[in-house]
């Protein structure tokens, strides 16, 4: 694995624990990136658990970036990721319960029912059928 690859996935992992939004978790990424090329330098041998043992798990290395951006732009980010979710949540519950109000609607009618129309051109059309037949046919002469 070589020196920027080895960077590259721990950023990666960082960025799983960072609970910001997209753009201030970039600027975040991209200055550990610069930091982790100033403190290693590029013809040393590098991988990714060198890194875990000399700056920290990952979860650590987000949590004390996330500690440098405001609390009031962390917490608003929060809530509005919750709002989202809720809002997901309603229309998924929404659009259940009018499937299932339609499901028990079709049921009680008894479902659709195709009707052909047929039109007699010489004599008028017999009656409709008494068994319940859901269709009805007419024949021409």
């Amino acid at each position: 694995m070589t020196r920027s690859e080895a960077i590259q996935c721990y950023c990666q992992q960082v960025e799983h624990w960072i609970d910001l939004p997209k753009k201030r978790r970039r600027e975040l990424l991209d200055g550990l990136r610069r930091e982790l090329e100033e403190a290693y330098p590029a013809a040393e041998a590098l991988t990714v658990a060198v890194i875990h043992r000399e700056t920290g798990s990952p979860c650590e290395t987000a949590g004390s970036l996330a500690r440098g951006v405001p609390w009031e732009e962390r917490e608003r980010y929060r809530l509005r990721r919750k709002r989202l979710y809720i809002c997901i949540i309603a229309v998924l519950a929404a659009v259940s319960l009018l499937t299932s109000a339609y499901a028990l609607y079709m049921r009680a009618t008894g479902g659709t029912a195709i009707i052909e129309t047929i039109v007699y051109t010489n004599d008028p059309p017999p009656e409709p059928p008494e068994d319940g037949e859901s269709r009805i046919q007419y024949h021409y002469n």
